[in-house]
């Protein structure tokens, strides 16, 4: 989101101002919902986490006082309230916290750092090409199915696509970019091939 648009967000919050939390609620929920999924794993538990972010933020006061970049910080904040969450599920029993550093260990290394600042750029691409990208990536949707559901047409998809892949390589540095293709590639499980988003 530009500066401009985040300096209204806090100005809001500052004066109390009661479209505060509609404000940054409408501006932020989906993409830190999404954030917040990849890291959890679960579309339930993943909105416990983000509404307690929320929910935290607002009755905390704490954001009254905040002078930054507020993209990063809500950003930053979701991924250590969904590591905890992550790490406290993982508690609930030996073998689970075993059978999860088996699945996961070999991607983690790079998967936290990689979808922090993948999901901080994407937030700030246009909110069509926002849509667009999520749609073909993380649903891993065909473009003619993507445009179908947004009513515009296949070229435009593709514009789109062109412009959020831009984007993202100028501003992702080196291995995150190739890390970001990875991630988004692998696609829902038992959905699509790998790889054709970006074919």
């Amino acid at each position: 989101m530009d500066t401009g648009r985040q300096a209204e967000i806090l100005l809001l919050i500052r004066n109390r101002d009661r479209g505060a939390f509609r404000a940054l609620y409408d501006e932020y929920y989906e993409d830190l919902l999404l954030y917040c999924h990849r890291i959890v794993g679960d579309i339930h538990a993943a909105e416990d986490v983000v509404q307690g972010c929320f929910v935290d933020w607002w009755h905390s006061g704490r954001l009254e006082r905040f002078s930054g970049d507020l993209d990063r910080y809500l950003f930053r904040a979701t991924r250590n309230r969904s590591l905890k969450y992550k790490e406290k599920r993982q508690k609930v029993s030996e073998a689970e916290r075993s059978a999860a550093e088996n699945d996961a260990a070999p991607a983690t290394a790079w998967d936290q750092e990689s979808v922090d600042n993948l999901y901080y750029h994407i937030h700030r691409l246009p909110e069509r090409c926002r849509r667009v990208f999520l749609m073909a990536c993380l649903d891993d949707k065909p473009y003619r199915q993507v445009a179908e559901e947004l009513g515009i047409s296949i070229n435009t998809v593709k514009t789109q696509m062109k412009i959020a892949l831009k984007y993202l390589r100028e501003n992702l540095r080196g291995r995150l970019f190739l890390d970001m293709l990875f991630l988004f590639s692998k696609g829902r499980q038992g959905a699509g091939k790998p790889g054709s988003t970006f074919a």
